[in-house]
C-alpha cells in the first residue's frame, strides 16, 4: 500500500526529507521530484558527513527512463528519492546532461494528444525540434484524469516499476 502527500511543493519535499532527523517518517518513505529545476534539489540532497553522525544520500543510481534515484538509510528509516522517468518521446527536454535545465513535469508524462485533448499542451518550435509545455491549471488537469482510460498512463509504469522495486528492498531487510 502506498499513500501519496502533497507537501506544498518541491522546497518543501527537499526540506523534509532532507531535515537532520529522518525518525519521524515512516520507515519507508519515497520523495519524487519532476526531472526539471527540481533536478538541483535532488542532487544536493544531503550526503553523509565526515565524521558519520549525520545519515545522508547515497549516490546517485539507475537510469533516466527507469527514473533516477537517491537512498538514504538511517536505523530502520529508509527514504528513497526519485526523479520522474523520462519517457523516449521527452528525451529532448530532460536527461542528466540537462540538469535543472531539464523540462518534464508529471504532466508531461502523458503524451502530447491528451494534453491537447484537454487544452493544455503548447509546442514550440526551437532550432532542430518542438518542445511541448503543460499549460494551465494543474488541479483541473488532474481532475480530468479521472475520466482517462488506463493506457493513458503508460509512461507512469516506470516510476511504479521503480517504487516496488525499491519498497520490496526495504522488505527483504
Amino acid at each position: 500500500n502506498f499513500i501519496f502527500y502533497d507537501t506544498g511543493g518541491k522546497l518543501e519535499l527537499f526540506k523534509k526529507i532532507n531535515a537532520a532527523q529522518i525518525s519521524d517518517l515512516e520507515n519507508i518513505s519515497f520523495g519524487i521530484f519532476d526531472f526539471d529545476e527540481a533536478y538541483n534539489d535532488f542532487n544536493g540532497l544531503r550526503e553523509t558527513d565526515n565524521d558519520k553522525k549525520i545519515k545522508g544520500f547515497g549516490e546517485i543510481k539507475g537510469e533516466e527512463k527507469d527514473c533516477l534515484y537517491r537512498i538514504r538509510e538511517e536505523g530502520e528509516n529508509k527514504i528513497f528519492s526519485l526523479l520522474l522517468p523520462v519517457p523516449k518521446f521527452r528525451e529532448s527536454i530532460a536527461n542528466k546532461k540537462f540538469k535543472e535545465k531539464s523540462m518534464l513535469s508529471l504532466e508531461l508524462l502523458f503524451e502530447d494528444d491528451i494534453l491537447n485533448d484537454c487544452g493544455n499542451l503548447t509546442v514550440r518550435e526551437i532550432p532542430g525540434t518542438t518542445v511541448s509545455y503543460f499549460t494551465g491549471e494543474k488541479i483541473k488537469f488532474a481532475e480530468k484524469t479521472k475520466s482517462f482510460k488506463k493506457e493513458h498512463f503508460k509512461h507512469f509504469e516506470p516510476l511504479f516499476k521503480r517504487l516496488f522495486e525499491l519498497s520490496n528492498i526495504n522488505n527483504k531487510k
